[in-house]
């Protein structure tokens, strides 16, 4: 071979390597971008399941707090029904109302539905200050008092009705208030349904009792 074309062959080897190289170059250029996309997105990824496991534990905080705050509203409204006398109030009421409806099953062979519908009729004269009515308990009830009996629905609406709010409006725990006030409530309700209809159409009160009555059916439904 001589020296020319020893010369070319040693030219085309370089050219070859050349292009060899710039292949190899050019593949090493496109993988680059490829592992920053990917290393970008396993990135994201990443971020954003740190930011759902934070707002999830938000979620629970803010949900064990409400519970929490729950919880104390109730405990305040029972520690009120002690130390303010609503209990007492309660107390004088269903024992009233007890000897009421036992007189009445006992004289008429009512049933218990029926008695009650009769006794919510009897409170409900008793509170319009009708003298027989009045006569009539105190026969049965020597030291029944009209007005102090009058003060006690007054208060027991009252009470009834800050209950009624604080469950209707979740600021309590909806099981608490059923579990302490839901059967009160109720007996409540009945003995004085025939007074609270006549409260609503005679002085036009609509909303008289009424969070003690959604206490009362609330309950009920349960």
């Amino acid at each position: 071979m001589d020296n020319d074309a020893k010369v070319a062959a040693a030219l085309e080897d370089v050219s070859g390597e050349e292009k060899a190289e710039s292949i190899e170059d050019g593949g090493e250029e496109k993988r680059k971008p490829q592992t920053m996309s990917i290393a970008r997105d396993v990135v994201d990824i990443a971020f954003k399941v740190v930011l759902i496991c934070a707002a999830l534990f938000g979620l629970v905080e803010y949900f064990d707090r409400q519970h929490e705050s729950q919880i104390r509203y109730s405990l305040v409204l029972a520690d009120d029904w002690e130390d303010k006398s609503y209990y007492e109030d309660f107390a004088y009421f269903s024992t009233l109302s007890q000897a009421l409806l036992e007189n009445t099953v006992a004289k008429t062979g009512a049933d218990l539905q029926g008695a009650t519908r009769a006794v919510s009729n009897k409170v409900a004269d008793v509170l319009q200050y009708d003298l027989a009515a009045i006569e009539e308990v105190k026969d049965l009830y020597p030291d029944f008092a009209p007005e102090k009996f009058d003060r006690a629905v007054d208060r027991l609406n009252y009470f009834f009705a800050r209950v009624g709010l604080c469950a209707r409006d979740s600021v309590c725990d909806p099981g608490l208030v059923n579990d302490y006030y839901g059967a009160s409530s109720c007996f409540l309700f009945d003995i004085l349904e025939t007074h609270i209809l006549w409260v609503r159409e005679e002085n036009s009160n609509k909303g008289y009792a009424k969070l003690l009555q959604f206490l009362c059916f609330e309950y009920r439904a349960t």
